[in-house]
């Protein structure tokens, strides 16, 4: 049984420290080729993670060749080579391991300590003290029409693209612009 102690402070998300042992228990032969993996829910539960975890973990694997799947019969490793790197190749990867970065990207995490929370908030009351009648009507189909006009405005400036702000559509996601794309179809804007 495939089993790992996961630490509670990680730098990495959590489906790839899982990715990392098991490729790494590959590479060094403890998990021998056509050995069968624990199925997503076994492994789950047995280190205390989502399945969505190890999802992500053994989809990484699978495209990166150390394991297959067989439909219905669920995952094997693979026969792989290693290919024994020399020993300045090595050594530049942990010069490149160790460097320090300015700026974290790694995480969806963000540093707050630069926002300028002070001025959000002025403009979060202003915006709610002028347009409270509109903020709480029903928006257009299309989207906010000051939102539109900005984006054609943006469009000319920047792109020399002109068009009328009756033609932009603006939504929150794709389903709902699917949605409103089919409503605007059979919906005929007023000529101003």
């Amino acid at each position: 049984m495939i089993t790992y102690t996961i630490p509670t402070k990680l730098n990495i998300p959590i489906y790839q420290y899982i990715y990392e042992c098991i490729s790494g228990d590959i590479k060094n032969n403890k998990i021998k080729a056509n050995e069968k993996l624990p199925s997503k829910r076994t492994l789950a539960n047995e280190l205390g993670v989502s399945i969505i975890t190890i999802e992500n973990a053994y989809a990484q694997l699978l495209s990166e060749g150390y394991i297959f799947s067989i439909e219905k019969k669920g995952y094997y490793v693979s026969k792989i080579d290693i290919v024994v790197a020399n020993k300045t190749k090595l050594e530049n990867a942990k010069e490149v391991k160790e460097r320090e970065y300015k700026i974290d990207l790694t995480s969806s995490s963000n540093n707050t300590s630069h926002f300028p929370f002070s001025t959000y908030s002025k403009i979060t009351r202003k915006v709610l003290n002028e347009k409270k009648e509109a903020l709480l009507s029903q928006s257009p189909y299309q989207g906010n029409i000051e939102l539109r006009k900005a984006i054609k405005n943006h469009l000319h400036d920047y792109l020399g693209i002109d068009v009328d702000s009756s033609q932009i559509v603006v939504g929150s996601g794709s389903e709902q612009l699917y949605s409103l794309l089919v409503l605007l179809d059979l919906w005929v804007p007023p000529i101003n």
